[in-house]
């Protein structure tokens, strides 16, 4: 008998992408982590003390941008703290990873993880 990982879990893809980020951030010491899309809406996130929304604002200009990323908003929405952001692909559009707190990289199953509970084939996009 397989013993089941996971305790927390949910049909719902937006639920199940919150669940999956607080398990995701709680294992890497991250504060709040955010997917966003190219135009900087959340899909979703997870953290505290730390506004998701404004990291999804913010992942796309930190992304193509990150030594001219806006100072005084990312001061503000990140607190001070360090910003990661990573390239994904999902069903061929680009979305944003984007990361609070410590700086490790995701582990390479994340994007098979956001694959299967987004539905959609997902890669890492340089």
């Amino acid at each position: 008998m397989q013993t089941e990982r996971r305790r927390r879990r949910s049909a719902s893809p937006s639920e199940a992408l919150g669940l999956y980020f607080e398990s995701l951030a709680a294992r890497h010491a991250w504060e709040a982590v955010a997917l966003a899309d190219d135009d900087g809406l959340l899909l979703g996130g997870a953290g505290k003390n730390v506004d998701q929304e404004g990291i999804a604002a913010i992942a796309p200009v930190a992304a193509r941008e990150p030594e001219h990323a806006p100072e005084g908003l990312l001061g503000l929405v990140t607190r001070g703290r360090p910003l990661r952001v990573w390239g994904v692909t999902l069903d061929g559009q680009t979305f944003h990873l984007a990361t609070v707190g410590a700086t490790t990289a995701p582990p390479a199953e994340t994007y098979s993880a956001l694959g299967r509970i987004l539905g959609a084939p997902c890669a890492a996009s340089v």
